[in-house]
């Protein structure tokens, strides 16, 4: 059975955060980048908990992620961090299965759509800088695969 949801998973990060993870060495950057996903994951787990038992689900094959890259989530830490908050709780055998999303914007100016690789926001028809992004920015659970 596939469960359809499509919830925003919501987390905390404030400026302060942002500035210790620009500021500090390498190092730091790797242990902040990680707390990242270790916080992202125990979101996960705790909405796909409470999901389970609003619909009285009693085991979850899969879990499926939309994660935007602005978002800058490393894949394999969040999956090291869910495989690590899942033990000895109803979710444990389940898998993370992640659609990564490119970074998509429209033209304010001409109306093209484009992807913007790189992170490079110029319109490729107009060279104008003044675009709205329409995908890159999701971090979303977008189904559950019941047993």
């Amino acid at each position: 059975m596939v469960v359809s949801m499509l919830n925003q998973v919501t987390f905390e990060w404030g400026i302060k955060q942002f500035l210790i993870l620009h500021v500090t060495s390498s190092m730091r950057r790797l242990d902040c980048h990680v707390m990242h996903e270790l916080s992202i994951a125990s979101s996960i787990v705790e909405t796909v908990t409470a999901e389970m038992l609003s619909r009285g689900l009693t085991s979850i094959g899969k879990v499926g992620l939309r994660i935007g890259a602005l978002t800058n989530v490393d894949p394999e830490a969040l999956r090291f961090g869910y495989e690590t908050m899942v033990v000895d709780t109803p979710l444990a055998g389940s898998t993370l299965e992640i659609e990564s999303l490119l970074v998509k914007a429209v033209c304010r100016k001409c109306g093209l759509s484009f992807e913007a690789y790189d992170f490079i926001f110029i319109c490729p028809n107009c060279e104008s800088g003044d675009n709205e992004v329409t995908q890159g920015q999701e971090l979303e659970i977008s189904y559950l695969e019941a047993e």
